[in-house]
C-alpha cells in the first residue's frame, strides 16, 4: 500500500524516475535477502514448468490465426481456372 500511495503522489517525469528508482532498489534489496532468494528459487521452478506450456499455447494460437488469414486471403482472389476458361 505504501508503494501505491507513493505512486499516486507522482506529479511529473522527474518524480516518476525517482519513484521507479526507489522501487527498483527495494526489489533489488529483497532479491538479495534470504526470503528473496527463496521466492526467486520457487519462481524459477514454476517458470521452468509454465513457460513451455505457455509457449506451446501461443504457438498453437498463432498457427490458427495465420491459417485463418491465409484462407481469407485466398478466398478474396479469383480462382485460377477462371483465367483459363475465358480462352475459348
Amino acid at each position: 500500500m505504501e508503494i501505491a500511495a507513493e505512486l499516486l503522489e507522482v506529479r511529473d517525469e522527474q518524480e516518476l524516475d525517482r519513484f521507479l528508482g526507489s522501487v527498483f532498489n527495494k526489489v533489488k534489496a529483497f532479491a538479495g535477502s534470504a526470503a528473496g532468494k527463496a521466492v526467486g528459487g520457487m519462481l524459477k521452478g514454476v517458470l521452468k514448468k509454465a513457460l513451455p506450456i505457455a509457449g506451446a499455447s501461443l504457438a498453437h494460437s498463432l498457427e490458427g490465426l495465420l491459417a485463418r488469414r491465409l484462407v481469407a486471403s485466398l478466398a478474396r482472389r479469383p480462382p485460377i481456372y477462371s483465367r483459363w476458361s475465358s480462352r475459348d
